[in-house]
């Protein structure tokens, strides 16, 4: 288990009880507990599995800045629940990146909600991979 310092948005890369690299977000109790979890998959991947909602937005918006990659991408088959504000931020953390970044194993509902809320064309450069 990785020990948790308390910090204001401390975010820690470090290595998973598997041996894995993670980034863990340390809740700082201002926003309410990171639902979410952001650990290195094969192959130069991240998976996040979790919730991510208003409360952990901004959390998961800094993980994924610290993830950028050629190519830069996040395996969500995992990710269980994702309101707006969830979206805005994956949204927020692409851009002006300068290279897309890929969720794949993107659910046919996420991929849904992703295109009625606006993010298909407001976030062209977030690839939404079934």
């Amino acid at each position: 288990m990785t020990s948790q310092v308390r910090s204001r948005d401390a975010i820690h890369e470090a290595l998973g009880p598997d041996g894995q690299r993670q980034l863990v977000v340390v809740d700082d109790g201002r926003r309410g507990p990171v639902s979410f979890t952001l650990v290195a998959g094969d192959g130069g991947t991240w998976v996040l599995r979790g919730e991510v909602d208003f409360a952990c937005a901004p959390a998961l918006a800094s993980a994924l800045r610290r993830t950028r990659g050629t190519p830069w991408v996040v395996d969500v088959a995992g990710l269980e629940f994702v309101d707006v504000a969830g979206m805005r931020a994956i949204a927020a953390a692409a851009a002006g990146a300068g290279t897309p970044l890929e969720l794949h194993h993107a659910s046919p509902r996420l991929r849904r909600l992703w295109a009625i809320a606006g993010f298909a064309r407001a976030a062209a450069q977030v690839l939404l991979v079934p």
